[in-house]
């Protein structure tokens, strides 16, 4: 039987504890010296500009998902308060009017691809190259899906780390899949079209537009409780032949978003 001296065992120990301790700082330091995922380029904080008009029907998906940026995320969540991945493009397409044009139901990730590839093959694109503002976006074969807003950025809901945020849109740990081009207006009035002739000064001036034409304030504001705990508000629009531009909507005395529908679908039960 050997024996090993107490004072030899002491150093033995504190030789170990000081190498150990010398691995834990330069791990901590090796960690700390890496880049986060704002600094390494994958993640911004700063809403990207888009090519969709502000009043399309992509510029007010986009700008009420950028209203969710900073949610958290919760598995199965649709809104408005949390939300998983499929969930977010189901409350910003349901929320805006546009549900009917990815299939009008809540799916998953997989799920909107599989309704795509089967009712809009033409619409289903491999190369991201395609995509544009307000299209969906799949990843990883159907294990993720979100918003393309453009330059290769996207916003989805992530996972429980990061929660609501933009991305890019290639890589993000996920293989790219597809896009789901999704038929809606991009593009604003007025812009593009033919220049104005100019003005034939010994014409006959124009009539005054008639006051009558002019948008009206909406009436018989009327609000339906639905399911998923969501209340869809209706109301009769401008009269005659006029054609709003967009409705505001408040909530609480609040700006919330501006729609060109006469029909709302909302998420107000929160506490409180």
């Amino acid at each position: 039987m050997n024996f090993v001296p107490a004072a030899t065992r002491a150093t033995a120990h504190a030789g170990l504890r000081g190498r150990l301790m010398l691995v834990l700082t330069m791990s901590v330091m090796i960690v700390s010296m890496l880049p986060g995922p704002v600094q390494a380029g994958w993640l911004t904080d700063v809403w990207p500009g888009s090519t969709a008009s502000p009043d399309s029907e992509a510029g007010q998906l986009l700008e009420l998902a950028r209203r969710q940026v900073g949610k958290p995320y919760r598995y199965a969540a649709i809104g408005p308060d949390a939300f998983d991945c499929s969930g977010l493009v189901w409350f910003l397409f349901k929320t805006t009017g546009l549900a009917d044009r990815m299939g009008g139901k809540r799916r998953g990730a997989a799920g909107y691809l599989k309704w795509f590839r089967e009712n809009m093959p033409n619409q289903v694109s491999h190369n991201l190259a395609d995509a544009r503002p307000g299209d969906i976006l799949i990843w990883g074969n159907g294990k993720h899906a979100g918003i393309y807003i453009s330059g290769n950025w996207a916003v989805s809901a992530l996972n429980s780390r990061y929660d609501v945020r933009i991305h890019r849109a290639d890589p993000m740990g996920l293989p790219f899949t597809a896009v789901l081009k999704v038929s809606m207006s991009r593009g604003g009035g007025g812009g593009g079209g033919e220049p104005t002739p100019t003005p034939d000064p010994d014409a006959t001036p124009a009539p005054t537009t008639d006051p009558g034409g002019l948008p009206m304030p909406p009436t018989d504001v009327d609000a339906v409780p639905g399911d998923d705990l969501t209340v869809e508000v209706s109301w009769d629009g401008a009269t005659g032949d006029a054609t709003p531009l967009k409705y505001r909507v408040y909530r609480n005395g609040a700006y919330y978003i501006g729609i060109r529908y006469d029909t709302f679908v909302d998420h107000p039960w929160l506490p409180g």
